[in-house]
């Protein structure tokens, strides 16, 4: 039985119940039973069976052939399903109990069809809170139809919070200069989906930096002098720099004031009582306009007094703050200068994260959430892995020192190349840990598992297959991008017949991954052909590995691929990958991509 989250409890019984014409969805006393539930399990019955049974309403509960579903005494998040050759019961603690007992329903479905086998499971979760972050500023901002799509996603693995990472791809009507080039979100967006989450049981919990992390803002003419480094609105782009500076000059009394301005026209777009102030990576505090003022009372009190700042005009909008915590965990002498409710969200999204950096926070009794990463940016497919190991491991360290709850992270650096797609594995597999700890740790089961219940893939080999795809980026984007900025240095010692050995296979791949398009249902088949468009991009890639080992390192090896052939392979891409990310995204900064791909193209046709 393929269940993902796996239920804590499944009893099974002998018998089965058969969904058939004549089945009913009923509320058991619909005064206390929402009719929104009803309606998501008639919904997801036509599109899984064709068939959309009617909704009515009864007291009594002994007529046979219903679905039954009812608000009964357990916990908020806890639900029960009993299944004999009668009815098929739902109980749940609250709406949201029943939404979940439902979502586990949805699953059986898809394992058994019409004839579910008699059964009982008890379930609830174990983290009360289980988050999906989402980076809608370094490169995509989807539209208002995708960021629905994503809620339905996260909702039906039982995922109940989403924040999206905002810098300056908002509307703010304020401050029109620092959004005019990237699409923002707007209000009107953020509104409807607020109220979309909220029928989906899911918190949108407000993010936004206020502190590091403001390139887009502090390169702008009209407040560039806000930024602790002088002429931060001079130079060309650069996806490395864009990563590493643009932190506000606390010093300045008008970076308060422009912060401020930002929170209160952002807060009352939300109903969630809760707003992540960021407040990470503040890499230049102390170095320019500051550094008199750090070397006198020191950088972690320069951090902390302006943190207080923002977090007193978060709280006047009763709303509980959360922060990132890399920086206050580099001076833990100030962490108690910091309110006492203030929730620190943890990252580390190493292979095996450093558990005395989680104790930091555990130690002295503070709120935290823990964070692991679906590692999809800079790469064309994730590294699954790597993803699975910092996902399960932060997920134990959640367990033994209590953590408030998971806050799963998926990031855009370097231009967001990532699909959508890519975060799908870690997302759920984030899902399936915090809500059950102790259920299969296995990567390629749980894999396997993705791929035949959430792509439907009766044999279950779509994930691995992709994951076995992955491992074969010989160079990956981040690389390039950190080799053509910065001149880091990249694998030298990959010959060409390994290469062509390696896109040997991922073209076989690719060949499978087609036929997947006619076997996954038709709202999935986008994901496959973001799966399809990426692998023949790391065949690229792999390609441009050995021009640059002849072009760039000057190795002594004979030219096996012609410079300006793949040039025009690499234009030809691009234009694919561009049509792909209209699909599911406004134009937003397409433009810094393409820009990066015409100067590779130019880069190859000058050798």
């Amino acid at each position: 039985m393929k269940l993902l989250p796996q239920p804590k409890e499944i009893i099974n019984l002998d018998g089965h119940f058969n969904i058939n014409h004549s089945t009913m969805i009923s509320l058991v006393d619909n005064s206390r039973v929402s009719l929104e539930n009803a309606m998501e399990l008639k919904k997801q019955l036509g599109l899984l069976l064709g068939y959309y049974p009617s909704i009515t309403s009864v007291i009594t509960t002994d007529k046979p052939n219903m679905i039954y579903l009812q608000i009964a005494e357990m916990e908020e998040e806890e639900y029960e399903i009993r299944i004999n050759d009668n009815y098929v019961f739902i109980n749940g603690g609250s709406q949201k109990g029943v939404f979940y007992g439902i979502q586990t329903l949805i699953q059986l479905i898809v394992n058994y069809q019409t004839e579910l086998p008699a059964l009982i499971i008890k379930d609830k979760p174990y983290f009360n809170n289980r988050g999906f972050y989402h980076d809608i500023t370094r490169g995509e901002v989807p539209t208002l139809d995708t960021l629905k799509r994503i809620v339905d996603l996260i909702s039906s693995y039982k995922i109940n919070q989403l924040q999206l990472y905002v810098e300056h791809s908002f509307a703010f009507e304020q401050f029109h200069e620092i959004w005019s080039d990237v699409d923002p979100i707007t209000a009107e967006e953020i509104l409807l989906l607020d109220e979309y989450c909220q029928k989906k049981h899911v918190e949108l919990v407000p993010s936004m930096s206020t502190f590091g992390h403001l390139y887009r803002i502090l390169s702008t003419k009209s407040y560039a002098h806000l930024c602790e480094l002088d002429n931060s609105d001079k130079g060309e782009f650069s996806f490395i720099k864009r990563q590493l500076h643009h932190t506000l000059d606390v010093s300045n009394p008008l970076s308060f004031e422009f912060v401020e301005k930002m929170i209160n026209e952002f807060v009352p777009l939300f109903t969630s009582k809760q707003f992540n102030i960021c407040a990470d990576e503040t890499f230049d505090l102390g170095k320019g306009k500051t550094k008199e003022l750090a070397e006198k009372v020191g950088t972690g009190k320069l951090y902390v007094d302006f943190l207080n700042k923002i977090i007193k005009s978060v709280k006047s909008h009763n709303k509980t703050v959360m922060m990132w915590g890399d920086i206050i965990a580099k001076y833990p002498e100030y962490i108690n200068e910091i309110p006492d409710d203030v929730i620190f969200l943890h990252w580390d999204y190493s292979y095996k994260p450093n558990e005395n950096r989680v104790k930091i926070f555990s130690d002295v009794n503070r709120l935290f959430y823990l964070c692991p990463a679906v590692w999809s940016w800079n790469r064309l497919l994730p590294a699954h892995k790597l993803a699975h190991s910092n996902i399960l491991n932060t997920v134990m360290y959640g367990v033994k020192y209590s953590s408030m709850g998971i806050l799963n992270t998926n990031w855009g650096d370097f231009g967001q190349i990532n699909f959508l797609s890519s975060s799908v594995p870690g997302m759920i597999q984030g899902a399936a840990y915090s809500w059950n700890p102790d259920c299969d740790h296995d990567l390629s089961d749980i894999n396997q598992k993705i791929a035949q219940i959430h792509y439907h893939d009766n044999d279950g080999k779509l994930i691995n297959l992709v994951n076995e795809i992955s491992e074969l980026q010989l160079f990956t984007f981040g690389e390039l991008v950190c080799y053509i900025e910065r001149g880091d240095k990249f694998n030298e010692n990959i010959s060409y017949e390994d290469i062509e050995k390696t896109n040997k296979r991922i073209n076989e791949s690719i060949d499978i991954l087609f036929d997947y398009l006619h076997k996954v249902p038709q709202d999935k088949q986008i994901d496959i052909q973001e799966m399809i468009l990426a692998a023949k991009g790391i065949v690229l890639l792999n390609k441009l590995l050995h021009v640059f080992h002849i072009f760039e390192l000057k190795l002594d090896k004979e030219l096996r691929v012609e410079p300006k052939l793949l040039a025009i392979e690499f234009e030809k891409w691009f234009y694919e990958y561009g049509k792909l990310w209209r699909m599911r995204n406004k134009e937003s900064e397409l433009h810094r991509l393409k820009d990066f791909f015409m100067m590779l193209s130019l880069k190859l046709r000058s050798y």
